[in-house]
């Protein structure tokens, strides 16, 4: 299959604790792009089912280059593709800015709007958060107060699981907060 061909060939056969036993064996794959490990659990019936290996392709890939994919139907052909695309490695936020569908409705009432490029969006939002997390720091070592990290997760109605890391301290008198992290589980 296709799918292979967005991660690394070198998978790994893990143990991992599932909602109903401990211990089961599953496949762990190497994305490609992200590195992030998709699992496949190798005791169930759709033990050799591709999908939750074709839905983070396409998280990280795009809807597009996977039924390019497919309709080559050659592994090879794909992880040239993938190659190609690595070098690239545009986020979701970066991808998003290219999509006309997006461009469209940003310039809907008001056509003349500026949309910046995608290299420029990702390398402004790296100094943003390279600004953002000096700052922080040095607040932080700075204060007075206890910092208090609250930890928030849940599951979105489309099933997909999040956790926000928040501070909250207290300056002149007032409750300050700041998000720390936004992560997809």
């Amino acid at each position: 299959s296709p799918i292979y061909g967005f991660y690394d060939p070198d998978f790994k056969i893990v143990n991992r604790d599932t909602l109903t036993a401990k211990d089961v064996p599953h496949e762990a794959w190497k994305c490609e792009l992200c590195g992030k490990k998709v699992y496949r659990n190798l005791t169930t019936k759709d033990k050799s089912s591709g999908h939750g290996l074709r839905l983070h392709a396409e998280k990280c890939f795009g809807v597009e280059s996977v039924k390019a994919a497919f309709e080559t139907r050659d592994l090879k052909a794909t992880r040239d593709m993938v190659k190609k695309a690595g070098k690239k490695k545009q986020g979701v936020l970066t991808g998003m800015l290219q999509d006309r569908g997006f461009k469209k409705l940003m310039k809907t009432g008001r056509p003349g709007t500026y949309i910046p490029h995608p290299t420029t969006v990702s390398r402004d939002t790296k100094i943003l958060f390279a600004k953002t997390r000096r700052r922080l720091a040095k607040k932080f070592k700075g204060l007075k107060s206890r910092v208090h990290i609250v930890l928030d997760a849940w599951t979105s109605p489309n099933h997909k699981a999040f956790v926000a890391y928040k501070a909250h301290w207290e300056e002149d008198g007032q409750c300050v907060s700041t998000v720390l992290d936004f992560r997809e589980l």
